[in-house]
């Protein structure tokens, strides 16, 4: 079932509920700890359709949240309860998380979430992800990587994290547009696997 319906029932003022869906690495192993990818994704995201994208970055616990409603506009407290409430409830049902080794990765609306992070939590993240969505390049220390079409500056935010020191990548093509992550997977996840270069 998608997420959406979770969200619109919280809006309807039933059951508040937040749902999430967890992909496991092709060769998983109970007794192995795993990096950690947090996927948030924007207004009325796909969550089933992300996952069939997301099923080729490997070596990863994959878990895709989202907001209360269907905005997908994440606030502060969201991203907190990613280590208060979202990592130990993955403890909780067996998961083992290698709690340096997490990182974040926001689409579209998503990108509140990212920025939220990239401001207030970039020394807790390994890494920070950007897609199709508004980009920040200041300094911080974890590594930050760019994915665009013609509806982001990724290349630009690029070179400035590049100069500023920072450990980066981008994966930008001008012919693109918002939905690059659906229409062109491979490319997403061949670069993706390449930055994460999560170990087996």
């Amino acid at each position: 079932v998608s997420g959406i319906w979770s969200q619109c029932a919280n809006m309807a003022g039933l059951k508040q509920t937040r749902a999430v869906f967890i992909q496991k690495p092709k060769q998983y192993d109970a007794n192995k700890e795993y990096p950690l990818v947090v996927f948030c994704h924007g207004y009325m995201g796909n969550w089933l359709g992300y996952q069939g994208v997301f099923k080729d970055i490997d070596n990863c616990i994959i878990l895709s949240i989202g907001t209360k409603d269907i905005s997908g506009i994440f606030k502060y407290d969201d991203i907190n309860k990613i280590f208060t409430k979202q990592i130990p409830f993955l403890e909780e049902l067996g998961y083992k998380i290698d709690k340096s080794n997490v990182h974040i990765m926001g689409l579209s609306n998503g990108g509140s979430a990212v920025k939220i992070a990239y401001n207030n939590f970039s020394s807790k993240f390994a890494s920070i992800t950007f897609v199709s969505t508004g980009m920040l390049s200041h300094k911080v220390p974890c590594a930050v990587y760019y994915v665009g079409g013609c509806d982001t500056n990724a290349g630009g935010c690029y070179k400035q994290a590049k100069a500023n020191g920072m450990k980066t990548a981008c994966l930008y093509n001008p012919k693109w547009n918002h939905y690059l992550i659906m229409r062109h997977m491979n490319a997403f996840t061949e670069f993706m696997n390449a930055s994460y270069n999560f170990k087996n």
